[in-house]
């Protein structure tokens, strides 16, 4: 697939994925809102804070993770760029989750540390995570047949 054609389908992915960006600064505001004007919430039952936080870390591990594989390009081109696109779209999900979690864990636990900790999972992920066109020439750069290099 030509250098062209793929910047072309990048930008036109970026303009459609951008916005999920901001997921994680609207789970701040909300948040602070949260803490700073709701009643109190009863106490979440043990381990439930801990595990919310593991499933936070645990999307950006897993996302790292999916970053790092191959996509294996199908037999032709169009199936390649939906493939790439699959991904691109599973990785900024990975990345934001955090912030997701943070937005339902926070107004039950009234914590600053939890909301400070889900959104710097959240902003490790856009930083690692949020694919790049370079990332897009790699992933499509495997030829499904043989698995190595077009």
């Amino acid at each position: 697939m030509d250098a062209q054609r793929v910047r072309a389908e990048y930008l036109r992915w970026f303009k459609r994925n951008v916005v999920v960006l901001a997921v994680p600064f609207v789970s701040v505001a909300w948040g602070q809102t949260a803490i700073a004007t709701l009643p109190a919430w009863p106490a979440p039952p043990a381990g439930f804070r801990s595990m919310l936080l593991a499933l936070a870390a645990g999307a950006v591990v897993f996302g790292r993770a999916l970053k790092t594989r191959a996509v294996e390009a199908a037999e032709h081109e169009e199936a390649a760029l939906a493939s790439a696109q699959r991904l691109s779209r599973d990785l900024v999900w990975a990345a934001v989750a955090p912030s997701i979690v943070g937005a339902v864990l926070v107004p039950m636990t009234r914590s600053v540390l939890d909301l400070y900790l889900t959104l710097g999972f959240a902003l490790l992920g856009c930083a690692t995570m949020f694919p790049r066109e370079a990332d897009w020439q790699r992933w499509l750069a495997h030829d499904g047949a043989t698995g190595g290099p077009a």
